[in-house]
């Protein structure tokens, strides 16, 4: 008969324990900021898939290139990477973007590959086809044309 005042003892702890609400975090989020048409971007890549992607996005209507990151409001890291192919003197050439906010707060990351060929000459296709994510994402169409 001394087991049941516990289990009660048990199940009212249980209880009490489920009722108490979670307390909110001190150091709350910074508020996300979505890709979007218009938004100021620094491209940084010093790279044959930096250098395309920095050219496509001017020509654009989707986005604002700035020349000093000071002026943007989020970050485009473009990386390249090279890859020997099976064919003698053929490589494939891997882009990647990294797209962050001023809080350092991830907005888009995408990798593409380009077209296999001769060293770096896949880098304006990894590009373009990084470019065609990123307008996808702030809702602008492939060609980099606001809707």
């Amino acid at each position: 008969m001394k087991i049941l005042p516990l289990i009660l003892l048990s199940l009212l702890g249980v209880a009490a324990a489920a009722q108490q609400t979670p307390t909110p975090p001190t150091d709350p989020l910074p508020p996300y900021v979505p890709v979007r048409v218009g938004m100021r971007i620094f491209v940084s890549g010093n790279n044959e898939v930096g250098v395309n992607l920095r050219r496509t996005l001017i020509s654009s209507e989707c986005f604002v290139v700035v020349q000093n990151p000071k002026q943007a409001e989020a970050i485009l890291d473009a990386a390249e990477e090279e890859a020997a192919s099976g064919a003698q003197g053929t490589w494939t050439t891997y882009g990647s973007a990294t797209l962050t906010d001023t809080n350092g707060n991830l907005l888009f990351a995408d990798s593409k590959q380009g077209i296999p060929g001769m060293l770096h000459s896949g880098a304006g296709n990894a590009a373009t086809n990084l470019a065609e994510s990123l307008y996808l994402n702030a809702g602008c169409k492939l060609n980099g044309k606001r809707k």
